[in-house]
């Protein structure tokens, strides 16, 4: 007996429901894709003025304490003041919109509100200098920044993480390390 035309490809002819689920299988893994993607073109949290990790630590190879001068000797990274940027940017493309709103306002004596990435639970503290005396480079917690235009979070910061890595390089997993 022959096959209708209408039926000729198995798919078409099986169960409706069958269909739906391949489409919607199909949608979630597009999602899925343009999601990653979108993640590590860097698609960030929205800072007050444009900067790109990409073109600054990436492209020019600036590292990481240049601008987050106090990484090595503190517990914080700390976020660069506008006087860290006027200091390039007085000759390094100084007319470009963005780059004049930000010399504006460091003439104007105005303190730039970075928007925070990592927040940490009260509960729990971190070190960045110890880390950074220990010989852990910034990639490890926060991804391949040289790549990213705007910074996102590419691991979680949660305690089995944090004690996963402590137990690879031998480091002390006691509470009182973290929780004080």
């Amino acid at each position: 007996m022959a096959r209708s035309a209408v039926h000729a490809d198995p798919i078409a002819a099986g169960p409706q429901w069958a269909r739906w689920l391949t489409a919607a299988i199909l949608m979630g893994v597009l999602v899925g894709q343009i999601w990653v993607m979108s993640r590590a073109r860097g698609a960030g949290i929205e800072q007050p003025v444009p900067f790109s990790h990409r073109v600054h630590a990436g492209d020019k190879g600036i590292s990481c304490q240049f601008c987050h001068s106090a990484v090595d000797r503190s517990a914080r990274a700390g976020l660069p003041p506008l006087g860290t940027c006027v200091m390039c940017h007085q000759r390094i493309v100084p007319n470009l919109p963005p780059i004049k709103q930000l010399r504006d306002a460091y003439a104007r004596g105005e303190v730039l509100e970075w928007v925070r990435i990592v927040r940490l639970p009260d509960y729990a503290r971190f070190n960045h200098a110890m880390h950074i005396t220990a010989g852990i480079d910034c990639s490890h917690c926060h991804g391949n920044v040289r790549e990213m235009d705007r910074i996102v979070n590419v691991n979680r910061f949660k305690m089995g993480w944090c004690v996963d890595c402590h137990r690879e390089r031998k480091a002390s997993t006691d509470c009182s390390v973290c929780h004080y």
